[in-house]
């Protein structure tokens, strides 16, 4: 088993590297990708909850919000049978005064592709 900050490194390198082999068409990878959102959000919600893990998440989140078009609705669902969601925790990250700044430009970021997504229905 990887240690969690690996793993959360090498979930985030998984959309750039399959648009950048060029094997797929970008819709290609999303559709590919799809299938493993839910566990992705799950593992990146628990990546949360650890400041050494706290970085990797938030990058993974963005790189998957990019290429598989995660909404709104999305952070606000549970994943894998559970009950909490990514959402609050992204407003908690964003809400803190002490946070830092890198957390609070990955969370922005990731926030972000999920709101310019257009076609949710939250």
């Amino acid at each position: 088993i990887l240690p969690p900050v690996i793993a959360l490194k090498l979930l985030a390198s998984i959309p750039p590297e399959m648009e950048a082999c060029g094997d797929l068409t970008t819709p290609q990878v999303t559709a590919t990708l799809i299938p493993y959102m839910e566990i992705v959000l799950d593992t990146v919600r628990r990546g949360l909850t650890s400041a050494e893990t706290a970085g990797p998440a938030l990058e993974a989140l963005r790189n998957w919000a990019q290429t598989c078009h995660i909404t709104l609705s999305h952070l606000n669902s549970p994943t894998c049978g559970g009950t909490e969601t990514l959402l609050p925790v992204l407003v908690q990250i964003l809400s803190q005064p002490t946070a830092q700044e890198e957390l609070l430009i990955l969370a922005s970021r990731a926030l972000t592709e999920a709101i310019l997504v257009s076609t949710d229905s939250c």
